[in-house]
């Protein structure tokens, strides 16, 4: 019975592995993109770029626990700047 209970187990996580590993590839392109919006000319458009950018992260799924962080600050960091810039645009433009 352990055996049988040890190998779908090993077989879980075996799939489990392949499956986290597609999206940690997602992942690292989502990054790449907000990355890539830190150059966008427009910081408005950049916002609403990322915005959606957002939006294919809350639906890309899991990622292995030990890349899940530094995946998460890596695109949170650019997230975080474009809507920034977008903010100080903002106030640039209408004196606030």
């Amino acid at each position: 019975m352990w055996q049988e209970y040890r190998a779908a187990s090993d077989r879980f996580f075996e799939l489990y592995r392949s499956w986290t590993g597609d999206n940690v590839e997602v992942k690292e392109q989502l990054c790449a993109e907000a990355e890539a919006l830190l150059d966008e000319r427009d910081p408005f458009e950049a916002k609403e770029k990322a915005k959606k950018l957002q939006q294919r992260w809350k639906f890309s799924g899991p990622v292995p626990p030990e890349e899940n962080d530094a995946l998460w600050s890596r695109f949170s960091e650019a997230v975080d700047k474009i809507f920034e810039r977008a903010r100080a645009e903002w106030e640039d433009i209408h004196g606030t």
